[in-house]
């Protein structure tokens, strides 16, 4: 069993920002994923004390993380709606989604659950915006997203 097949990446489009979701769509070509917890506490000092100062406040906690995947015509849609807008496709053999750059409004993303880990181990992270998405590849090739 190849090592990536034991990286799970799902996602799960929410209907409102935060609304954690079931993923119900697999990211198939999955080369690597990582997610990190950024926990911002403030401490401030109390003098005249020899222990920790008892003054703590948890000012933020987000996660913060990387998706590297081979694209398909499947895997890539899940990105695209996040950063541009969820796009309804046309045609009836043939689908086409046409995405367009938001130069005149502002765009209304599609907000994602995604869950990250191993099989039976995730860790689920909600209201997920894509602040990056990187494609890059050559004709005859394969092409990759970040």
């Amino acid at each position: 069993m190849p090592v990536t097949d034991l990286i799970k990446v799902q996602f799960g489009q929410e209907a409102a920002w935060g609304t954690c979701v079931a993923a119900n769509a697999k990211l198939m070509g999955l080369t690597d994923a990582t997610l990190n917890i950024v926990d911002e506490v403030h401490q401030t000092d109390k003098s005249g004390f020899y222990y920790p100062s008892d003054l703590v406040a948890e000012v933020s906690m987000m996660g913060e993380g990387s998706i590297t995947f081979d694209l398909s015509y499947e895997d890539i849609l899940w990105p695209l709606d996040n950063v541009f807008d969820e796009e309804t496709p046309t045609g009836t053999t043939t689908f086409t989604w046409a995405y367009d750059a938001p130069d005149t409004a502002t765009v209304t993303p599609n907000y994602l659950t995604i869950e990250f880990g191993a099989p039976d181990a995730e860790y689920e992270a909600c209201g997920v915006l894509f602040t990056e998405l990187n494609i890059s590849g050559e004709a005859g090739g394969v092409w990759t997203g970040n």
